[in-house]
């Protein structure tokens, strides 16, 4: 699957039209590249050429490329990186990413080639720029570096796996690999009609769906982000005036939020009729380099970010994608995006920066934007454990099914509510044909949403006992891994020490995350009393918000808060259960 990508040459892109569609581009034609500003003009008219003839075209501008079409636009020097890398092909075919396989890449460890403290200065240069009325907005950006990575197909593909974004590309031109992982449109244009989804607004996933949602909600109402993707569209709107009919462009769905695996990210669409015979020279001259990558007013923007940043952008913040002989074209934005070469690996960040910018902010929301290099998703279904007995049916079914639902919708992952209730109900019909009273059983879902059941036998419910006896685990949770507050089958730590703790002649097993706070158990949610009120770990310190949980909360009154393992220890009393199971009593025996 890997080593076809290895031929110099191929490229993989989101093509246009309809519907998420790759392409994939083998043996070239003829091969253009620019490595001086006065070669990038010949280079598009080579490639318009080639069109012509019924070629298809893929490859890369770089931003450095900028002032070939306006001299005003002020860049790094290139530094021997090529300005403009494309190649024709004859044909392409259909490209489908895997679901049926796991790909693996060791994690890609990245230092910033900023100091954090020359970052800060930067921003707050920038912000003085704006306070003088230079500018209302600046993109800043550096480099990430790392060491040469062995096999960059194998990056590229567990990365669109992973992290599937709709504009990733890959392009080998030899002694370079490019790989972009961007979820941002530069340029789409389908029979003339063109248009741009300008992103502006970052925010980080939370770990619980609620709580995902209202940062996806306060995302698109916030002011800030707002007003710096208005003013991007603005750009847009304006350079699309320039090739479009009069009175054809509009801004459309203004304020989208769209969700990513390690972000949420707030997008725009402009859209307009492009002028008869508008070539690509033409629209690249009006529209190059992308407005949500430099600043406003642009130009201004250019030459102050052109004077703080260290190094060139290359590749990144430039576009990646193909033009059809029919005159349709697909270009990314080139954010997210990788350059691999048998010395190094290079990641460029950065982000836009306006009047109330904090700079502290800013860097944290740059290393955030790296942090989908090393994100990888694990194979996993969601999981629901249910108590079903003959005289009361499926306990908590509704909270169940709500609770996998949630789950299921927060990974990205397809929610199908019939395929659940058939799979429940064909369980339940021979739950009630058979002899058994009492069954636990699992619903799991799959990542395209089918359903499946099975149950284990119980002679009685409850835990057996009327006093567990309770071990502390020595392995720590991690309060940032989102798995800790869903109920998935990826649960490996839990179950090897529950099963450890049971040789051991335990019932339970507690767990602790980082900062030493407890958590839950292997099988179940913590309560304690202390000082004659009832306390259990806030779903922050990295628990699964279970539904025997909440139930407890209230008829306790129970107060959520951080609670140590001393707490524990000292308590006045121990409860722990889950919704098959209940509640029972506790002893924590430390050994």
């Amino acid at each position: 699957m890997v080593d076809f990508l290895k031929d110099e040459g191929t490229a993989v892109c989101r093509l246009p039209g309809k519907g998420r569609r790759w392409g994939l581009f083998r043996s070239p034609v003829e091969t253009f590249s620019a490595y001086k500003t006065s070669e990038v003009l010949p280079a598009l008219k080579q490639i318009e050429a080639s069109l012509v003839k019924g070629l298809y075209v893929v490859g890369f501008i770089s931003y450095e490329a900028s002032p070939a079409f306006d001299p005003a636009n002020r860049t790094r020097k290139p530094d021997g990186f090529p300005l403009l890398w494309f190649s024709s092909y004859k044909c392409f075919s259909e490209f489908h990413f895997p679901n049926d396989f796991s790909f693996s890449h060791p994690p890609v460890s990245f230092s910033p080639e900023t100091e954090k403290q020359i970052y800060l200065k930067n921003v707050r240069k920038i912000r003085k720029y704006i306070y003088d009325g230079d500018i209302y907005q600046a993109n800043y950006t550096f480099r990430m570096t790392g060491e040469a990575q062995g096999n960059p197909e194998l990056l590229f593909l567990n990365l669109s796996i992973s992290h599937p974004v709709p504009y990733s590309a890959f392009i080998n031109a030899g002694n370079l690999k490019i790989i972009s992982n961007s979820p941002e449109l530069f340029l789409e244009s389908v029979s003339g009609r063109i248009r741009s989804l300008p992103m502006k607004g970052t925010a980080s996933r939370a770990a619980t769906f609620d709580e995902d949602r209202k940062v996806a909600e306060d995302l698109s109402k916030d002011l800030k982000n707002r007003a710096e993707n208005i003013m991007i569209v603005d750009m847009v709107r304006n350079d699309l005036g320039r090739i479009c009919r009069t009175g054809s462009v509009k801004a459309e769905k203004l304020f989208h939020v769209d969700t990513y695996p390690t972000v949420h990210q707030m997008i725009s669409e402009v859209t307009g009729r492009l002028k008869p015979d508008t070539c690509i020279t033409d629209i690249l001259s009006a529209t190059f380099p992308p407005a949500s990558i430099t600043g406003a007013p642009k130009i201004r923007a250019m030459e102050i970010i052109s004077g703080l940043e260290t190094s060139p952008r290359k590749a990144y913040t430039g576009s990646i994608g193909c033009f059809m002989p029919d005159g349709d074209f697909c270009l990314n934005v080139a954010i997210r995006t990788f350059i691999c070469s048998d010395k190094k690996t290079e990641l460029g960040i950065g982000s836009g920066i306006v009047a109330d910018s904090e700079p502290e902010k800013e860097w944290t929301e740059c290393l955030m934007k790296s942090d989908f290099a090393n994100f990888a998703k694990p194979d996993f279904k969601i999981l629901e454990t249910i108590l079903w007995t003959r005289s009361k049916g499926f306990a908590f079914l509704k909270e169940h099914l709500e609770r996998a639902q949630n789950s299921q919708e927060y990974f990205g992952q397809r929610w199908d509510g019939a395929k659940a209730k058939k799979a429940i109900r064909r369980l339940m019909s021979f739950l009630s044909r058979s002899k058994i009273n009492i069954a636990r059983v699992r619903l799991m879902i799959s990542e395209d949403g089918n359903a499946e059941t099975e149950y284990s036998v119980l002679e009685k419910t409850g835990w057996n006992k009327l006093m567990l006896k309770i071990k502390l685990s020595r392995k720590k949770t991690d309060s940032k891994d989102v798995f800790l507050y869903h109920k998935t089958t990826n649960r490996k730590l839990y179950d090897e020490e529950f099963r450890k703790a049971h040789s051991e002649g335990f019932d339970e097993v507690i767990f602790q995350n980082e900062k030493g706070e407890i958590t839950e158990g292997a099988i179940s949610n913590i309560f304690i009393l202390k000082g004659g009120s009832w306390l259990t770990p806030a779903l922050s310190c990295g628990l699964l918000p279970g539904i025997w949980r909440s139930k407890m909360i209230c008829e306790l009154r129970t107060s959520e808060e951080r609670i140590t393992a001393v707490d524990v220890k000292n308590a006045e009393k121990i409860i722990i259960g889950n919704s098959v199971r209940g509640k029972a009593e506790g002893n924590l025996i430390v050994r």
